[in-house]
């Protein structure tokens, strides 16, 4: 998979069914304190679930002319990993925060899924 690496964000994940004629497709939406932590991930499927946490992949649209409102869009395929906190997993980490020590290990920019 091509693309830049991102950090991990940190919130609250969102995930709805939406309505769009006889099709329901998946949508997820990483929040924290109601901002958007990323685009929406749209037509969202899990693909794995694990015993912390799951994958999703789907496609993130944007803008190919930042600004304007006629521009085409362009799309993205997107994997996203989910790192549910839980107390198990928060056992395993002598660090109050697993996220920073699990990127630690990973040494800078691995691990992180690829952005569009």
């Amino acid at each position: 998979m091509g693309g830049r690496l991102i950090e991990p964000h940190e919130g609250n994940l969102i995930m709805a069914v939406s309505e769009r004629g006889d099709r329901r497709p998946l949508n997820a939406q990483p929040l924290n304190n109601g901002s958007d932590l990323l685009p929406p991930l749209l037509q969202a499927q899990v693909t794995r679930i694990s015993r912390n946490g799951l994958v999703l992949k789907g496609v993130e649209l944007t803008s190919r002319v930042p600004g304007s409102i006629k521009a085409k869009v362009s799309i993205h395929a997107q994997p996203w990993w989910v790192l549910v906190h839980t107390s198990d997993l928060t056992g395993m980490y002598d660090d109050l925060d697993p996220l920073d020590e699990i990127a630690e290990r990973q040494g800078p920019g691995k691990g992180c899924w690829p952005a569009s």
